[in-house]
């Protein structure tokens, strides 16, 4: 998995400064890792969402048209530093219609990861009800409700964590 992530930036950079001269490769990679669902293989999914946020957070401007803020690029002259550095990066924009392919792939992902966080939301507050009624019943939870439940919240901590 770690290849994957390792793969995407690689082929991301390399777009950048000129070695790759299409960024249909680092498409092809975006989308190859937003097809993962959470169904399939948990860890498969884990990983594509973490790559997929860094993604979006390093490359926002160059890959996706999103402009960063004057607050993120320095304390001193923020004048002259937004000047030099949107100079700096306009030579690296992709044209407006590949961002808005990588944007339609990045949202549709986000899409499918926000729907995944409501489940696991509403199965972390389903077993928290059976287990309090459990609890009310009987006086204890057993060890696989107890585990039952860490795990749900893992999930549920983990989605949270990466969607917003």
């Amino acid at each position: 998995p770690s290849q994957r992530r390792l793969k995407l930036r690689l082929l991301a950079e390399l777009h950048l400064v000129g070695v790759v001269p299409s960024a249909g490769s680092t498409h092809k990679c975006v989308l190859e890792l937003a097809n993962e669902t959470q169904e399939g293989d948990q860890e498969a999914y884990a990983h594509s969402l973490t790559s997929l946020a860094q993604f979006a957070r390093v490359y926002a401007e160059e890959y996706l048209g999103i402009e960063r803020k004057t607050e993120d690029l320095g304390d001193g002259d923020e004048k002259e530093t937004s000047a030099e550095t949107s100079a700096e990066t306009s030579a690296y924009r992709l044209k407006p219609e590949q961002q808005a392919a990588f944007r339609a792939c990045l949202v549709g992902f986000y899409k499918k990861a926000c729907v995944n966080l409501v489940g696991a939301q509403r199965s972390l507050l389903e077993i928290e009800r059976s287990n309090a009624k459990r609890l009310e019943r009987t006086g204890e939870l057993s060890a696989a409700d107890s585990e039952a439940y860490a795990a749900a919240k893992r999930t549920r901590d983990f989605l949270h964590k990466n969607v917003s």
